[in-house]
C-alpha cells in the first residue's frame, strides 16, 4: 500500500501558503488591472484621513480607497448616493485577503451629474426668494382647481380621496401633460395653473401626478416653472412623486405632500372630524345665547316695571298738566294779541283821511241843506246867488283838492302800512310777551319763545 492510500496528503500538485497566495494573487491582480475606470454608486463613506468607501452596483460592490497623498488632487470628493466615474487601480490587500480600488481620479456621472446640477439649481432658486411662499391654505375650499393629467392615477387617487373626506367640494380638473419633452410639459402645466387660477369658485390649486424614475420627474426641477408656481395667486400644494423624490416645484409651492392621496388629504377636509369639532361648540352657542337671552328677558322685565311705577305715573300727570297749561297760556296771548291788533286797526280807521273826508263832506251838505232852507225862506238876491255860486264853486275846488290830497296820502298810508305787507304773505314775528319786532333768525336762541302774527 502507498504512503497517499495509508492516511498521508493526497497526490498532487504542491501546496502553498495562504499569505503565499494571497501575495501572487496581488501580484497578478495589481499587474493586469491597472488605471481602470469604474463606474458605480458611492455608499459607507468614511473620512479618517485616508478616505474609504464602498462602490456598488445593484447586489455588487467593492471596496475603494483614495490615500490621503491623493485627496488634494481630486477635483470631486465623493458624497452618499452619488453616482461616480473613478479611476485606479486593483490591489489584494494580503491581511484581509479582500480586494480594493485605489483611486486617484473621481467625476460625478449619469445621476451624480444630474444630482450636481439639481443643487445648483436649488442655490440659485433660493437666492431668488423663490422657496420662501407660504399662502395659508383654505380650512374649508370653496372649489380645488386639480392640475394633473385627465385619466391618470394620481387624478383618479386625489378625486376618490376627496370624495370621502367632503364629497361636497366642487373639484376641477384642469388636464395637461405630466411627463414628455421637458418644454413642452412645463408649457401645459403652466397653461393649466394659469386656466386653474382664472376659474370662478376655485381658491386653492394642486399640482400632482404619480411617482416614476428621477429621469421622468425631472422637468419639476425646471427654474421656469418653479418660478411660475411661486407666482400663483391661489395657494397651491404640490404632490409630485413619492418621499424620496424631493423636487424643486413642491418647495415652490405653499405646501407639499408625497402622493395625490396626502394632497387630497391635506387640502380637503374630513367633514366627520368637522362635526366632531363643532359640536361642543354649537352646544356652548345654545348655552351661551340661552344665558344671553335670559338676561335680557330680566333687564326687560326690570325695565317694565319701572315704567309701571306710581313715581313715573306722577311724573307723567305733571308733565300733562304743564303742557295743557302752556297751551292755555299761548291761546291767551293769541287772544290778547288779536285784540290788540283789532284796537289799532280801529284807531288807524279813525284817524284815517277818509274818514275825516267823510265828515267833511257831511258838514259840507249840511251847509248845502241849511242854505237851500234859508233860499226858501227868503227871496233870493241876484249877490246872494252870485255868493253862492263862488262858494260852491270854491266849495267844489276845495273839496276836489282834497281828495286828490286825501288819495295820495291813502296810498302813501296803504304802502306803510303794515297790513299791506302782510296781505301778501309775510308775517310779523316778535319775541313772547313783547313787541320788540325780530327782523334776524340769529337773534333768537333754539328753544326761545316767539309769536308770529300772519
Amino acid at each position: 500500500m502507498s504512503e497517499a492510500n495509508s492516511g498521508g496528503r493526497p497526490a498532487g500538485p504542491p501546496s502553498i501558503g495562504v499569505k503565499a497566495l494571497a501575495e501572487q494573487l496581488n501580484s497578478c491582480v495589481s499587474h493586469y488591472f491597472k488605471q481602470l475606470w469604474v463606474v458605480g454608486e458611492v455608499s459607507q463613506v468614511n473620512d479618517r484621513g485616508h478616505l474609504y468607501f464602498v462602490l456598488k452596483e445593484g447586489d455588487a460592490t467593492l471596496q475603494a480607497v483614495v490615500w490621503s497623498r491623493d485627496r488634494r488632487n481630486l477635483k470631486h470628493q465623493p458624497k452618499e448616493g452619488e453616482q461616480v466615474l473613478v479611476r485606479g487601480d486593483v490591489s489584494i490587500y494580503p491581511k484581509r485577503g479582500s480586494c480594493t480600488l485605489r483611486v486617484q481620479h473621481i467625476e460625478l456621472t449619469g445621476q451624480g451629474l444630474m444630482l450636481k446640477e439639481l443643487e445648483e439649481r436649488r442655490a440659485r432658486l433660493t437666492a431668488q426668494g423663490v422657496f420662501s411662499r407660504a399662502l395659508p391654505l383654505p380650512v374649508i375650499p370653496q372649489g380645488v382647481g386639480l392640475v394633473t393629467a385627465r385619466g391618470s392615477d394620481g387624478e383618479t387617487d386625489f378625486l376618490s380621496t376627496a370624495s370621502a373626506r367632503a364629497p361636497g367640494v366642487p373639484i376641477h380638473v384642469f388636464d395637461t401633460r405630466m411627463q414628455g419633452p421637458e418644454r413642452e410639459v412645463v408649457e401645459q402645466i403652466k397653461e393649466a395653473l394659469k386656466r386653474a387660477s382664472a376659474h370662478p369658485g376655485v381658491d386653492v390649486l394642486v399640482l400632482t401626478r404619480g411617482g416614476g424614475a428621477l429621469q421622468d420627474l425631472w422637468l419639476f426641477h425646471n427654474e421656469e416653472l418653479c418660478r411660475f408656481i411661486s407666482q400663483a395667486p391661489l395657494p397651491i400644494v404640490v404632490a409630485i412623486g413619492h418621499e424620496k423624490n424631493h423636487l424643486l416645484a413642491e418647495e415652490a409651492g405653499d405646501a407639499r405632500v408625497s402622493t395625490p392621496t396626502y394632497a387630497a388629504m391635506r387640502v380637503i377636509p374630513d367633514v366627520n372630524v368637522l362635526r366632531q369639532q363643532l359640536e361642543p361648540m354649537i352646544q356652548a352657542l345654545h348655552v351661551s345665547l340661552e344665558r344671553k337671552g335670559s338676561a335680557q328677558a330680566r333687564r326687560l322685565a326690570e325695565l317694565t316695571s319701572m315704567l309701571s311705577a306710581p313715581s313715573l305715573d306722577r311724573q307723567r300727570q305733571r308733565l300733562e298738566g304743564v303742557l295743557y297749561q302752556l297751551n292755555v297760556s299761548a291761546r291767551d296771548a293769541l287772544e290778547r294779541k288779536d285784540r290788540a291788533l283789532l284796537q289799532r286797526q280801529h284807531l288807524l280807521n279813525e284817524r284815517s283821511p277818509l274818514a275825516a273826508l267823510a265828515r267833511f263832506d257831511e258838514g259840507f251838505k249840511e251847509g248845502a241843506r241849511a242854505l237851500e232852507r234859508v233860499e226858501l225862506l227868503a227871496a233870493p238876491t241876484t249877490a246872494l246867488k252870485h255868493s253862492a255860486e263862488r262858494l260852491e264853486s270854491a266849495a267844489q275846488a276845495r273839496l276836489e283838492r282834497a281828495t286828490g290830497e286825501l288819495h295820495a296820502l291813502i296810498a302813501e298810508l296803504h304802502a306803510l302800512s303794515p297790513l299791506a305787507v302782510l296781505s301778501r304773505g309775510y308775517s310779523i314775528t316778535t319775541r313772547a310777551n313783547s313787541t320788540e319786532v325780530l327782523h334776524n333768525a340769529s337773534s333768537v336762541s333754539p328753544g326761545e319763545r316767539v309769536t308770529i302774527q300772519l
